[in-house]
């Protein structure tokens, strides 16, 4: 029995076992996760060995341990590379959309010799035992002597073609030549395959590698799993991206309950989030996946703001004492030729990094929240006045200010009543949330570019406002005078945008003067197959060589596909 078959009973036995479960689909935004919701994670990587210099990219598919179609449980997923010493060396938050992300990790100087561990989770697999999918990787740093480190001596051989009963690789020849345009058709061998993969072209060399598990074996080792329940001691991100924290009252007995809690994203295309207390003081966002860039501030949205001090939850890291790695052995001298022209091809590629960059997805900027309601003004359409006062009294008619004991407060008219009954309006620049108004009579017109205005009652999160007022100033950079303990910048790791990468197209004769010593020839993470047959085109570097193709992913039906073909390159 060939392992597609074995996986299709293991899957038809899982399947029947968890059919009489009410909540066994997923649907976001549904009460359907419960304990006995699980999700799993299958990580294709473009290598297992890597010298300083070179990138490591991987494609991350999560799958529902149902019926392994995509989980629909996280949106955020984590991926780390840890060292033999169980320190993490880098992480990276990757956004999951129908199940799958992608990445990629520059392998820089400062990693030394040695094996290393890419895992991936999510928050919700932190619940389970096995919660982290591993990948055995090498890294080879030239710059250290060969006999005081090493990594485990595993050649791969060349490994035989990897057939499905789904899809084939089919190629117009198998050798080629330097900067040749190469064709990979993928072929559906009955009807239309439709799925989600990733593929990968690289060369092939004598440096040690590890065989990682394809997405077949993966899916087969899957089945057999204990499926019980399991503690619950992470929330799932089902939503998004969770960033929570807790506020603790410098008074004795003072109630947390129902306080609010700002989060502002400042920038050109900013976001603010308000969200309530419970008992403990604790508090929660989900933030959406743009704008990810932006300086981050928390704050209590109170008047008596200053009694109360914020603190920000760290991501969960989690413990990885227990992982085992492979022993290590001195690398072989023999290996120094193979190590010399992959140091020299990484370093060759980075110094014209400048003409060969990956594009980044466009980040479109995202609308305000209050909409299209707002009022307009650009400051540049009117006379230019040299203080606050006269801006809002001359310039923003529906705005109007008032002074007692030396305070200012800003307020909302809209021609039919001042909206003074609820409450005053929400007051942003650049979306920073203003809790106290004299700041800004204090702040040169002539840095703000416009002002927008909503000047009727406005509900937001918990809390109702009499209007919404956002300052965008021309560079983006106010600084707000407010400090103490309520209120606190943060960093956060954002997940990058997605990037489509570098590849060369020498029927254009444009790059024609500019060396090419690519290993990887190809990169492609985001591959739907909606036909018989796909057509994916490349060309060959300045290297010659064996050059392996493959291709892993999973059919919208959730059976895993594993194929390698190869080419030569003279």
């Amino acid at each position: 029995m060939d392992r597609l078959k074995q996986l299709a009973i293991g899957i038809a036995i899982v399947v029947s076992t968890v059919a009489h479960a009410q909540n066994s689909k997923l649907q976001p935004g549904a009460n359907a996760i419960t304990t006995q919701t699980r999700e799993t994670i299958f990580v294709h990587a473009n290598a297992t060995t890597f010298v300083i210099g070179e990138t490591l990219y991987y494609k991350i598919y999560t799958r529902s341990r149902t019926d392994y179609s995509p989980s629909a449980v996280s949106r955020i997923a984590y991926i780390a590379l840890v060292d033999n010493s169980h320190k993490s060396m880098f992480t990276q938050k990757v956004s999951l959309e129908q199940g799958v992300g992608q990445g990629d990790f520059f392998i820089p100087t400062t990693l030394k010799t040695g094996n290393y561990k890419l895992l991936a989770y999510t928050r919700w697999t932190q619940n389970q035992p096995d919660f982290a999918y591993a990948i055995d990787l090498s890294v080879i740093n030239p710059f250290q002597p060969l006999n005081k480190s090493g990594i485990v001596s595993n050649i791969t051989k060349d490994t035989l073609l990897k057939t499905s009963d789904l899809l084939r690789i089919s190629l117009g020849k198998k050798t080629y030549g330097l900067r040749e345009k190469v064709t990979v058709n993928i072929q559906s061998l009955q009807k239309a395959v439709k799925g989600n993969f990733s593929l990968s072209v690289r060369k092939i060399d004598a440096l040690p590698s590890k065989e990682a598990p394809d997405a077949v074996a993966f899916l087969l080792g899957e089945t057999k799993k204990d499926k019980n329940t399991f503690a619950l001691n992470q929330i799932p991100e089902l939503r998004g991206e969770l960033l929570s924290g807790t506020i603790t009252s410098k008074k004795e007995q003072q109630d947390l309950n129902h306080k609010t809690v700002a989060l502002s994203i400042t920038g050109k295309s900013f976001a603010v989030k308000i969200a309530e207390t419970d008992r403990q003081g604790r508090f929660s966002f989900v933030l959406d996946p743009k704008p990810n860039l932006g300086q981050m501030t928390i704050q209590v949205m109170d008047d008596a703001r200053q009694d109360f001090s914020i603190q920000v939850d760290q991501a969960p890291q989690p413990d990885w004492s227990s992982l085992q790695f492979e022993p290590e052995f001195p690398l072989n001298p023999e290996l120094q030729a193979a190590i010399e022209s992959r140091a020299v091809a990484s370093q060759i590629e980075n110094a014209y990094y400048s003409q060969k960059k990956d594009s980044i997805a466009e980040n479109r900027l995202s609308e305000a929240f209050f909409g299209s309601i707002q009022k307009e003004y650009v400051l540049d359409d009117y006379t230019r006045f040299p203080s606050m006062k006269e801006t809002i009294t001359e310039v923003l008619k529906e705005m109007y200010f008032t002074k007692k004991d030396g305070k200012y407060t800003i307020n909302l008219r809209n021609y039919v009543t001042n909206n003074e009954g609820f409450g005053y309006p929400l007051l942003l620049v650049d979306g920073l949330v203003i809790q106290d108004a004299n700041e800004l009579f204090d702040y040169n017109p002539e840095n703000i570019y416009k002002v927008s205005i909503v000047n009727q009652p406005y509900v937001y999160g918990p809390k109702t406002f009499s209007g919404v007022i956002n300052i965008e100033t021309k560079n983006q950079d106010y600084q707000t005078a407010a400090n103490g303990d309520f209120i606190k910048k943060i960093e956060s790791q954002r997940p990058p945008n997605r990037k489509f990468y570098f590849g060369p197209d020498y029927a254009l004769k444009a790059d024609t003067r500019i060396p090419d010593y690519r290993y990887q020839l190809l990169w492609e993470p985001s591959l739907r197959l909606e036909t018989t047959n796909t057509e994916i085109g490349f060309y060959t570097s300045d290297l010659a060589g064996k050059f392996e193709i493959v291709l892993e992913g999973f059919t919208d039906k959730g059976l895993p596909v594993s194929i390698k073909a190869f080419i030569e390159v003279k």
